[in-house]
């Protein structure tokens, strides 16, 4: 299933690129100035950090640094539980502009404290199919790159004290690669649409989309990244994360002045917030895989306070 911005026939979501759009204020980890003092993750304790509530689902906070070999590629992301089952899945597409080399994304509640230890898996799309398809072969090195974090704790290890109930990722691009297959699905897919003719205020623009569950704790399910809207209509879809039944929460972010930081849109209006609740039903005869199918509409309130991106 491919998720692309139809103004790119390039393939979408090169994973930094547009994690590398993050190079200004969307929060880049400088590892380099905390001292080795231990790490924890999910449910764990950090050597000389806080302590997590098990109780409770932990947020993650991924940068992602050096993927400008997946420039103008679609980058995916995602937090698998021991059973094999997504919880939650992030795609930017596509890795693009000044933000090659460094990009965070900061996902609340994104790891549920049941059915640990958790794994995340990531690739770069580097074939342009829109989905994983396999490492390079022998006879093919044009397949995908992938890679896998397991356990889903702080990492590097022992590079900064731990916090509780946040598991921090700081993930260099490399070559060892890790063959991650096929996880299995949750629920439905989500479909989210920017028409052009609605949204060129906000062309070359970062966009970001999450998917949150409506009720309590307010997890994170999925994570949608444009980091520059181009003047084309633009649907992107997020796989397998909406359950039947459920109602979810869309928060929409637009960085609407191109600073590059998140100015609270309650506090400032500088930028642009936007918060939605729907329900999943299922896509019919037609798309029996889309649980959810959202057309943005910008001309809405844009002051809603939905957190930095």
């Amino acid at each position: 299933m491919r998720i692309r911005t139809p103004h790119l026939a390039v393939r979408l979501t090169a994973l930094l690129s547009a994690l590398g759009l993050l190079a200004g204020c969307f929060v880049v980890a400088d590892v380099d100035r905390f001292q080795a003092v231990g790490s924890g993750g999910a449910g764990g304790v950090g050597g000389a950090g806080q302590v997590d509530d098990p109780t409770r689902p932990s947020s993650l906070e991924l940068t992602l640094r050096g993927m400008k070999p997946h420039f103008n590629q679609l980058v995916e992301f995602m937090v698998v539980d021991a059973k094999s089952f997504v919880q939650c899945r992030g795609v930017i597409d596509p890795i693009s502009g000044p933000a090659l080399d460094e990009a965070t994304f900061h996902l609340r509640n994104a790891i549920p404290a049941e059915n640990g230890p958790y794994h995340l898996d990531l690739y770069g799309d580097l074939n342009g199919s829109g989905t994983y398809d396999g490492l390079p072969t022998s006879t093919d090195i044009f397949r995908d790159h992938a890679w896998r974090i397991d356990p889903l704790a702080d990492f590097p290890e022992k590079t900064f004290p731990h916090v509780a109930n946040v598991v921090r990722v700081v993930f260099q691009h490399n070559t060892q690669f890790t063959d991650i297959g096929q996880p299995s699905r949750v629920g439905l897919d989500v479909a989210l649409h920017f028409p052009a003719a609605a949204m060129t205020k906000y062309v070359g623009d970062l966009v970001e989309v999450r998917v949150v569950q409506a009720h309590a704790p307010s997890r994170t399910v999925g994570l949608y990244r444009n980091p520059k809207l181009p003047a084309t209509d633009v649907t992107a879809r997020i796989r397998g994360i909406a359950e039947v039944g459920d109602d979810y929460q869309i928060e929409v972010y637009v960085d609407s002045n191109g600073n590059g930081q998140y100015d609270d849109p309650a506090a400032t209006g500088l930028d642009g917030g936007w918060r939605n609740t729907t329900t999943v039903i299922p896509g019919g005869p037609a798309d029996p895989t889309l649980g959810i199918d959202y057309l943005f509409d910008p001309t809405q309130p844009s002051n809603v306070s939905v957190g930095e991106p």
